[in-house]
């Protein structure tokens, strides 16, 4: 009876060993994912906020130029 359970416990460690790597590998690949996720993320929002900063620049000129304007037209009065 020692005998059976002896050889079925190193058969169970194998088990749970192999199991532990495929958890282990699972793991890996879910936290490589998030991570190119992230990185792909943090582009987007570099590109978003250059594109912030594009439109206020252009909001920027506009609002010169319209200032240029309007004093172009006061004196014309």
């Amino acid at each position: 009876m020692d005998l059976a359970c002896g050889f079925r416990q190193p058969n169970n460690a194998m088990k749970e060993l192999e199991a532990a790597r495929r958890n282990s590998t699972m793991f890996e690949e879910k936290a490589q994912k998030i991570s190119e996720a992230a990185i792909s993320l943090q582009d987007e929002a570099a590109s978003a906020w250059n594109d912030v900063n594009s439109t206020l620049d252009t909001i920027q000129e506009i609002v010169n130029e319209e200032g240029i304007a309007k004093k172009l037209f006061r004196k014309q009065q």
